[in-house]
């Protein structure tokens, strides 16, 4: 299974990175984003896997939800089954205010089509 990231999301990653390399330096922040990109990959591709949460609609598409250390990863799959690939919407801490947050980036998310 692929994935892509929404542009929303891979501001948030540079949010990370750049948390992360403040806090504890350039070797942990790499190291940090290239496991949660590893952890993506791996991530089984049934939805209905105990790991993977459907929490909200975004148009007429599903959004899920995985934990990964101390984040958790929004995403959804294609309108066209037969395109497999899965489009990260969001990545937000655990301390965040996930529905909150997640409503702000669905709002933000109208007209982007993967």
């Amino acid at each position: 299974m692929t994935f892509r990231f929404h542009p929303l999301a891979i501001e948030q990653q540079e949010e990370i990175w750049f948390y992360t390399f403040r806090a504890w330096g350039e070797e942990q922040a790499d190291r940090y984003l290239a496991d949660l990109h590893h952890f993506l990959e791996k991530l089984p591709g049934s939805l209905k896997s105990p790991r993977i949460k459907r929490v909200a609609v975004e148009g007429d598409l599903p959004v899920f939800m995985v934990r990964h250390a101390h984040h958790y990863i929004f995403f959804r799959t294609a309108r066209d089954p037969a395109i497999q690939e899965r489009l990260v919407l969001s990545i937000l801490h655990e301390k965040m205010d996930l529905p909150r947050r997640l409503s702000q980036t669905l709002a933000r998310l109208k007209d982007f089509e993967p």
